[in-house]
């Protein structure tokens, strides 16, 4: 069984174009505080209540961090992890102090202002342009706007890259960004000699919305080899 994490905004059903690609059995659930999942004092615990083991799991963004602590902190229950455009976490104090200052922004705005002017500011940033541009992105921000930006706020308060410790990758994890997503390439490139890395073509951030074929014909090559 696959499991599958969403990333920061998402829900369970962003996975769908790409799960419909795979013939394996699988489990995507919505994180504390996104879609009808309650928020929860410590996210890995909640999601290892929902889902107490799997052989592989598949995160993006924010859900490839939770990916990194389920596998740090439960070993024997979690198998081979697949990472998309997911940071690792920042060693340098400067780069973690401006991203706290960053997200501080960005809670202030979930907090204050109406939710509609956080999406748009949030998805106006350079990594998800190349998705606006695609004719999914309508119909996925009509899914945000049902999300709850109070619990939205307190997840991105607790799983900050700013916050979180930087996690080690497994050497047997699969990492995965768009080809058009540069800053994630030089994240990867600069983090590993040992992982398999592929960048997918016509896909940018948001790389599982934006090509999922690409993505699913590389989980589904990995998880047959298991």
């Amino acid at each position: 069984m696959i499991l599958f994490l969403h990333g920061f905004l998402g829900q369970k059903e962003d996975w769908d174009p790409l799960l419909s690609y795979l013939p394996f059995p699988t489990k995507a659930i919505d994180l504390p505080g996104h879609g009808k999942s309650p928020m929860a004092l410590d996210i890995a615990l909640a999601v290892k209540e929902q889902v107490p083991s799997a052989p592989f799991v598949v995160g993006y963004s924010a859900g490839g961090r939770i990916a990194l602590e389920l596998k740090a902190r439960f070993p024997k229950d979690y198998g081979t992890l697949i990472l998309l455009s997911a940071h690792p976490g920042l060693t340098n104090e400067q780069e973690r102090k401006k991203r706290m200052e960053q997200d501080q922004k960005w809670i202030e705005i979930l907090s204050h202002e109406p939710f509609d002017h956080f999406l748009e500011k949030w998805y106006d940033q350079n990594l998800f342009q190349s998705f606006k541009k695609s004719g999914q992105f309508s119909a996925l921000l009509k899914r945000r706007k049902q999300q709850n930006p109070a619990h939205l706020a307190q997840f991105l308060m607790q799983y900050s890259i700013a916050r979180k410790k930087p996690s080690e990758v497994p050497p047997d994890a699969i990492l995965i960004h768009g080809e058009e997503d540069l800053k994630y390439e030089r994240v990867y490139r600069k983090l590993t000699r040992v992982n398999k890395v592929y960048p997918i073509k016509n896909a940018g951030h948001a790389v599982h919305l934006e090509n999922p074929k690409a993505c699913a014909e590389v989980i589904d090559e990995h998880y047959r080899k298991r």
